[in-house]
């Protein structure tokens, strides 16, 4: 991604408040402070951080993976999205008109080769599709995410990485608090 002069980004953070992995939001916010970062807010516990900063997505992840595993001394993969990108994530509507609750977001480093795609949709089940959406991913749980059958070890498998998931009601309420074009 190019960069931008003090734009307005999320940081979607894999594995925090999980597994044992307690981080409090304002002791977050403080550290994205202390790296030079902007008018941070965080969304929920756990692991949205809003923020403004120059500079490009890859800059300011190594700058965020590298504080935070000095700061935290374990990793935390980060996975930045404008502001511009979260709110054209939660228009779209991949799946038709389902329930919002139904659908789920994996964030990606890249978006995914013409293998891993293909990969994906072998995974697939009637009640458990997949569709990609540039560097991320849409997850349809028909069932919901706890009664689902699709392995998301074998998603991340197929993609080749690691990824990290939010609810599309989630994001639509980060994008509404935060002015982000959406509307519920």
């Amino acid at each position: 991604m190019a960069a931008d002069a003090a734009a307005r980004w999320v940081a979607f953070l894999r594995a925090i408040n999980v597994g044992g992995r307690r981080v409090r939001m304002d002791a977050l916010r403080d550290l994205f402070g202390e790296l030079g970062f902007a008018d941070v807010a965080t969304h929920v516990a756990s692991g949205n951080v809003i923020f403004r900063a120059a500079g490009t997505s890859e800059q300011m992840r190594a700058r965020i993976e590298a504080g935070l595993r000095d700061a935290l001394g374990f990793d935390v993969p980060a996975y930045l999205r404008s502001e511009r990108d979260v709110a054209g994530i939660v228009a779209a509507h991949p799946f038709g008109d389902v329930p919002e609750a139904q659908v789920q977001v994996a964030f990606l480093r890249t978006p995914p080769t013409a293998a891993a795609l293909r990969a994906l949709r072998a995974l697939q089940t009637p009640r458990d599709r997949l569709e990609p959406g540039g560097a991320h991913l849409y997850w349809l749980a028909t069932d919901g995410v706890g009664r689902s059958t699709l392995s998301w070890p074998k998603v991340e498998a197929a993609l080749g990485s690691p990824t990290t998931v939010r609810s599309l009601t989630s994001l639509r309420r980060l994008a509404a608090a935060n002015g982000m074009g959406a509307s519920g």
